[in-house]
């Protein structure tokens, strides 16, 4: 230890900008892999968070989530009526462009069943749930809405009464939560000559659909409820497991598989890179150990200062790397979700190959012959 410590002080320099670059390629891997996590965690918050154990939607369809999905909303007092069922909630979202503090920003309306949903289950950094059946909205903090801003969305104008903290939609958009009669008058409106024209057409108006019915039933009552719902047949019945499935291996297996892919390919590199900067260094010392044998060291005390400062630089280097990665992670546009397990994994599989990359310099090492000093 002490050997391997005095030659870390010998050439310190060398030693802190090998470590920052090891740690540069462990951030990277922290970093692929953190995305993944956050884009598989932003897809399931909104299935998660409201928790149904059904999901009615329309007929041959595998929505709302993977499909596009229309329910009349008279619908939820069908559902209301079958043994089993505890309480319904109509699920309605939209993606609109809106202009916030003069940038137009995507964002996704998300619609509240008020008052039997009031939005307590959103994950409320500050402010209160939605108290009124129109005009207020609960807003994500990173559209930088403050309490008692008033957003204008098309013709309504809505007053932020609470602001949640990472609520964000499939795509990253961030949502903000309003009634559903506020969303559905939202979606219905249109300019006046677009209502003329239809008008002319004959064409009907919009009936109040939405997208699902989120059902919450009673323990054990779930296949009972989703068969008899399914007998219907102008409808469908998903469970919160199908949702799930549905929208990790269908709407994102290859976005997920991509970005997978990249991140194996990223730490086979790092291990690759980690590797040769060890075995290399390795070299480097090959007159240093010759003459070590020369004065009589044996050989486990060589061994034993290659494989301790192979183990200080994977050490230092993901020090580093999560540092700079707590640092840099906020600042990217999507979430960036790091889990102790991957970090973990990530920290074992660099100190592996740290000790990998040591061992060619040990045999290496080994092979060296005092004499060569004197070459």
């Amino acid at each position: 230890m002490m050997l391997a410590l005095a030659d870390i002080r010998h050439d310190l320099l060398r030693f802190v900008l090998t470590a920052i670059g090891i740690g540069l390629l462990a951030m990277g891997a922290f970093g692929m892999t953190g995305i993944y996590r956050g884009i598989v965690a932003d897809a399931l918050m909104v299935i998660d968070r409201i928790g149904a154990d059904l999901w009615v939607v329309q007929g041959d369809t595998r929505g709302p989530f993977a499909e596009t999905s229309a329910v009349p909303l008279a619908t939820e007092r069908r559902v209301e009526g079958v043994d089993g069922v505890i309480r319904v909630r109509p699920f309605l979202s939209l993606t609109r462009s809106l202009r916030i503090d003069g940038q137009v920003r995507q964002v996704s309306l998300l619609g509240l069943d008020w008052p039997d949903d009031d939005g307590g289950w959103l994950p409320l950094a500050e402010g209160l749930p939605l108290g009124q059946r129109h005009d207020v909205a609960i807003a994500d903090r990173s559209l930088g809405l403050a309490i008692g801003d008033v957003l204008v969305v098309g013709h309504q104008h809505l007053r932020v009464t609470g602001l949640t903290r990472d609520m964000v939609d499939i795509n990253g958009d961030p949502v903000l939560a309003l009634t559903i009669p506020d969303l559905i008058e939202l979606r219905a409106a249109r300019p006046s000559e677009a209502i003329l024209l239809r008008r002319a057409a004959g064409s009907a108006g919009d009936h109040g659909d939405v997208q699902a019915l989120a059902v919450d039933v009673r323990p054990g009552a779930a296949i009972s409820v989703a068969a008899e719902i399914a007998g219907w047949g102008d409808v469908a019945v998903l469970t919160t497991r199908d949702q799930r499935d549905l929208l990790l291996n269908a709407r994102l297996e290859r976005l997920r598989m991509q970005i997978l892919l990249f991140s194996l390919l990223l730490m086979t590199i790092t291990a690759v890179v980690v590797s040769l900067i060890l075995y290399t260094g390795t070299i480097e010392k090959l007159h240093t150990i010759a003459m070590l044998k020369l004065i009589g060291a044996a050989d486990r005390l060589i061994v034993a200062m290659i494989a301790t400062q192979a183990l200080a630089l994977g050490v230092t280097g993901l020090g580093v790397g999560l540092a700079a990665g707590r640092l840099l992670f906020p600042m990217f546009p999507r979430r960036v979700l790091l889990l102790d397990a991957d970090i973990a994994l990530i920290g074992a599989m660099v100190l592996a190959t740290c000790l990998a990359g040591s061992a060619a310099g040990i045999v290496k090492a080994m092979r060296v012959r005092a004499q060569e000093v004197l070459a």
